[in-house]
């Protein structure tokens, strides 16, 4: 039975942790932010799809994910436990330039290697679950946060990852109207592209179909919804979703858990450092 928390610090503003047990899914995550992901002991991996890229990850094995990407995680035969550092774009940055660094910052390689970062981040993942306070957690989330801007594979240098003019023309049209009914042909005609060239394109640089990238949009934009305490059936008309049941049948898919629990949990913690939400 997958188990896990998110939790906030409510003197740190956009950063969340998430700490995730007994993992035996497969799952999409479009990151809407930057992320360090280091897999838990003592003994299960998982396998992370990412680039085009697939990669097991051992336990203590580390990988990085910037704002726009999307990961497959997915669990072997057995249960694996994972923790995840998210930081808001605009955060790390700030510390980017507090640090002395040049922005914007970008990740040549999500396949992350660093020993000290691993220890860093398992270190921070443990304080949080020794309900340490606040001020002590703070200093701990900063030198994981140096440590990663330090990294070889974390350059402000690096260029932009560059897409093909015709995908990045669909993914803005995904973006801007997630919401909307968009066929396979409407973006093949917006691309000028047949759409099996188109698809083919598309899932190369992005790693998934481009329905899945938007129902991945849907669910992105319902769960913020849902955490700002907007009703189940209202945030699944504002993001795209047919109904209530429509929108509860895949989030529950996708994080294990309905939106009902995970509005509950975001309402009733709201403030401390723990919002327990992914039980099942």
């Amino acid at each position: 039975m997958q188990s896990g928390r998110i939790e906030r610090l409510p003197t740190v503003l956009g950063v969340e942790f998430w700490t995730v047990r007994d993992w035996l899914r497969e799952s999409s995550l479009l990151q809407e932010a930057f992320t360090a992901l280091v897999v838990l002991g003592p003994t299960a991996g998982v396998h992370v799809s990412q680039r085009g890229k697939q990669r097991f990850l051992p336990p203590g094995a580390v990988q990085l994910a910037e704002p726009g990407e999307v990961q497959h995680i997915a669990a072997r035969g057995e249960a694996a436990a994972f923790f995840i550092v998210w930081w808001q774009p605009g955060v790390l940055e700030a510390a980017a330039g507090e640090f002395g660094l040049d922005t914007p910052v970008r990740f040549a390689d999500p396949e992350c290697e660093s020993a000290k970062l691993s220890r860093a981040l398992q270190t921070l993942q443990q304080a949080l679950e020794r309900r340490d306070e606040a001020y002590a957690i703070e200093p701990v989330l900063a030198g994981v946060t140096r440590c990663l801007l330090g990294l070889p594979c974390a350059p402000a240098s690096v260029p932009p990852r560059r897409l093909h003019p015709n995908v990045g023309r669909a993914l803005e049209r995904l973006r801007d109207g997630f919401a909307e009914r968009i066929s396979l042909d409407d973006l093949a005609r917006e691309t000028r592209l047949s759409k099996f060239h188109f698809a083919r394109c598309f899932r190369e640089a992005v790693g998934i179909p481009p329905h899945q990238y938007q129902h991945l949009l849907r669910l992105q934009a319902a769960r913020r919804h849902l955490e700002r305490g907007v009703s189940v059936e209202e945030s699944a008309v504002l993001s795209g979703f047919a109904d209530g049941p429509h929108l509860s049948r895949s989030f529950r898919r996708w994080l294990g858990v309905s939106p009902g629990s995970w509005a509950r949990g975001a309402r009733s913690h709201a403030g401390t450092p723990e919002t327990p939400l992914l039980s099942t």
